[in-house]
């Protein structure tokens, strides 16, 4: 069986690149963590819109 080198080589190269996406991470320097947040305060629900009152509409005699 012969060694088809176009597709060795293009494993090797898939390697190499996957290899050093890997090692890359995201680009930030020092230790990953997950940022802490601060508590979030209880909202009070808003008082709901006072709904308009229709004003009445004339009479209009024909």
């Amino acid at each position: 069986m012969r060694l088809c080198w176009p597709r060795v080589t293009l494993y090797i190269v898939f390697i190499i690149l996957s290899s050093l996406s890997l090692l890359s991470g995201c680009g930030k320097k020092g230790p990953l963590y997950r940022p802490i947040q601060a508590p979030q305060e209880a909202s009070t629900p808003a008082a709901p819109a006072p709904t308009p009152t229709p004003e009445p509409t004339p009479v209009t005699k024909q």
